[in-house]
């Protein structure tokens, strides 16, 4: 099942009584394979107006209108309101964030937990009143609940309340700051003994993890060939399509063919009778096998998931059949499409560099711009070292646009310096 279909089932079973399940018939046999908050999201709505997908639709439409808010509030709160109303602006019109609106991911409900989770962090360190850390804790365990990946991050969020506060910490900011810790428990308990009871994992999503070091362990066994073939499908899927014809038969889908290898091992030791405790352990033990036994290749593999990290401006509808079909039809249309991706995705890069000069520019209230500056670095780290994919990096589009704006004034400030000094010697001389 792809990711979207594996949502809408999850959703529509627990809408209509069958369980966290995946199974389209009855036995409904009971899952982990996903975190649950997004087909809760599903569930909600399937609840109250039946498998309407358009209501669905709708909900994340509203979720993203909310998130330009929260996200407007957040610049306010670190920038000035030009700035702030500049970036809040891209994020509302950018195509890449819009366009998860009306498809089956998660990351729509992600990226308004997260914005919110941020908002959170900040008004509790500005306000030290402990209903915000309280909330920061709650909605950073919901944001846990919609990606696992993001376990580790509380650690960063306990670092910037220790460093706002720096040496006058006293026992009413620490009861605070355990009063977040305690919040995030509270949210992730009950899934955590599910799984356990369940299955025996003492985790968040079964086999999850395993898949994905297992994906990128995968790697290690390339050759030069395959090497220098996913480098160029991860530049451009067209040129990949063209420079190696006889790779696979849908050029979208190479750079997940590890992936989709991996899940078919889960799939087919869970069919020979191996429990899921079982098969996430051989699993894990298959990835470390192949890592330990070409350990450098592994390490050298990071820059290119960095490389899809950097792919983040992408319009996912351009991917669907029907539409690649409709330019098929075109003259030359499978190049004008090509084209299309290939100028939104160096968009990216170029939004990048000047997201790199904003940073540098600010590095001085590092403190202050700790969060979502932990964000960008904790996401494409965790993201590099395991499993890199461009969809893992929309959420951070907002917090570059942040930056970008902040680098692309300061170098139209510096050019309009620049000119008024030439005027000011013209007419010296």
């Amino acid at each position: 099942m792809s990711d979207e279909v594996q949502y809408e089932t999850l959703g529509w079973n627990l809408a209509f009584g069958h369980g966290y399940s995946l199974s389209l018939t009855a036995p409904y046999e009971p899952t982990a394979i996903r975190e649950p908050v997004y087909p809760l999201f599903i569930a909600f709505i399937y609840k109250i107006f039946g498998r309407q997908y358009l209501f669905i639709y709708i909900g994340q439409i509203s979720i993203f209108c909310l998130s330009c808010i929260l996200i407007f509030k957040i610049y306010k709160e670190l920038f000035e309101l030009k700035t702030a109303k500049y970036s809040a602006f891209l994020t509302t019109v950018c195509p890449t964030l819009s366009s998860y609106s009306v498809i089956f991911y998660s990351e729509s409900l992600f990226i308004f937990l997260l914005s919110l989770t941020v908002y959170f962090a900040i008004l509790a360190k500005k306000t030290e009143n402990k209903k915000w850390f309280i909330a920061v804790g709650v909605t950073m365990g919901l944001v846990i609940l919609t990606k696992a990946v993001m376990f580790f991050f509380p650690i960063f969020i306990v670092i910037f309340f220790l460093l706002s506060r720096n040496k006058n910490l006293n026992i009413a900011y620490i009861a605070n700051i355990i009063l977040f810790i305690f919040s995030i428990a509270i949210i992730l308990t009950p899934w955590i003994l599910r799984n356990y009871s369940l299955f025996g994992i003492k985790s968040l999503a079964s086999s999850r993890a395993e898949i994905i070091l297992l994906s990128r362990a995968m790697k290690t066994d390339y050759s030069l060939e395959k090497i220098k073939m996913a480098y160029v499908y991860g530049f451009s899927e067209y040129l990949g399509s063209k420079l190696f014809p006889m790779a696979i038969e849908k050029s979208r889908d190479f750079l997940l063919d590890d992936d989709h290898v991996a899940y078919k091992m889960e799939k087919e030791l869970l069919g020979q009778g191996y429990t899921q405790k079982e098969v996430s352990s051989m699993l894990r033990k298959k990835a470390i096998t192949k890592i330990k036994r070409h350990p450098f290749k592994y390490i050298l593999q990071t820059p290119f998931e960095f490389f899809k990290m950097m792919s983040f401006m992408h319009i996912p509808l351009l991917n669907e059949t029907n539409i690649i079909n409709r330019f098929k039809e075109i003259n030359g249309g499978l190049i004008i499409l090509s084209g299309i991706k290939g100028i939104y995705k160096t968009a990216g890069y170029f939004i990048i560099f000047l997201a790199g000069i904003g940073i540098y520019i600010k590095r001085k209230e590092w403190i202050q711009h700790f969060i979502p500056l932990a964000l960008i670095l904790y996401i494409n780290l965790i993201h590099s070292f395991l499993y890199g994919y461009a969809r893992y990096s929309v959420p951070l589009i907002p917090f570059y646009f942040m930056y970008m704006v902040i680098g692309l004034m300061a170098i139209i400030e510096r050019w309009q310096n620049k000119q008024n000094l030439a005027r000011i010697n013209y007419l010296l001389c």
